[in-house]
């Protein structure tokens, strides 16, 4: 500690040069026992160790494409900068794959380890709209889809941003009609949740939001053209998506495609690679070994 705090600010974010859209790497959390809980939060939350008050989980349909829009494996930059995707249905599928294991650890698995407890008041949402705004140069439709923190703006009701940030301008004059209506939506069931502890239906005429159940209740929110806001059913789990990926050879355009989607999303250094592994000594769904040659992973 006596070390960090002799150092400038400069000798602290040098060590942080990565850069991605303007933002910094993120931080590694460490469950220490004092500033956060140590072990491991799902049994934390399946034995009953928490605040016992209502909750919000939920992710977006296209997660990962905000971390994967700059992977060279999928994408090219156009003039050395502009990502243009590659391969349109593989770079949806690959990616497909990331959003959905983001679903699991962020929303299925710890509604499922809160309810496990007793503790009934867990709403689960995913967040679909897809309606980015673009231009001739950039497809972003395609590359950001309803991807990482693209919510902010319609949770807040603050689609012209003023007071939330998005790096890039998804939201104009263009799509303005279809964000417009859904952001004073899902602000409505924020608000209803923060006075009364139930998001029950926002604005009195949306879609009743039910609690999660095991076996996945959650609020589906998007435009009236896509689906509208509604109720769906059903839950993901680590061991869904990876046999999903083990299985889909043919439609990836082979083994080693499935091996590449696998390093990007679930190998020892992507940011899920910490669901792929395995209880010491064990085998499980996740082992490189399902995936690449010689278990390379």
């Amino acid at each position: 500690a006596d070390y960090l705090r002799q150092l400038s600010a400069e000798e602290l974010l040098s060590l942080a040069q990565d850069q991605f859209m303007g933002m910094y790497p993120i931080a590694q959390l460490l469950g220490d026992g004092t500033v956060l809980p140590a072990g491991d939060p799902l049994a934390a939350f399946a034995s009953g160790r928490f605040n016992r008050v209502p909750i919000i989980l939920g992710t977006n349909r296209d997660e990962l494409k905000t971390m994967m829009m700059r992977d060279e494996n999928f994408t090219q930059p156009l003039f050395g900068v502009i990502p243009r995707v590659k391969d349109v249905p593989l770079y949806n599928r690959v990616t497909g794959y990331g959003s959905d294991m983001w679903k699991v650890v962020g929303a299925d698995e710890p509604a499922n380890a809160i309810i496990a407890s007793g503790h009934e008041d867990v709403f689960v949402y995913r967040f679909d709209w897809d309606q980015v705004s673009g231009n001739v140069l950039i497809d972003l439709g395609t590359l950001l889809g309803s991807g990482h923190g693209l919510e902010i703006p319609f949770v807040f009701h603050d689609v012209d941003a003023e007071a939330t940030f998005l790096p890039l301008a998804v939201i104009d004059d263009r799509n303005r009609a279809t964000a417009e209506p859904l952001a004073a939506k899902m602000s409505a069931y924020w608000g209803e949740f923060a006075r009364e502890g139930r998001p029950a239906r926002g604005d009195g005429d949306s879609a009743q939001w039910k609690p999660w159940t095991r076996g996945g209740d959650f609020l589906v929110l998007d435009v009236p053209a896509e689906g509208g806001i509604r109720m769906e059913r059903g839950e993901i789990t680590r061991d869904d998506v990876f046999e999903r990926l083990a299985g889909d050879s043919e439609a990836l355009g082979g083994a080693e495609t499935v091996c590449l989607a696998y390093r990007s999303i679930f190998g020892l250094d992507a940011i899920f690679g910490f669901t792929a592994l395995c209880p010491e000594g064990e085998a499980c769904s996740g082992a490189p070994a399902n995936f690449c040659p010689q278990g390379e992973g």
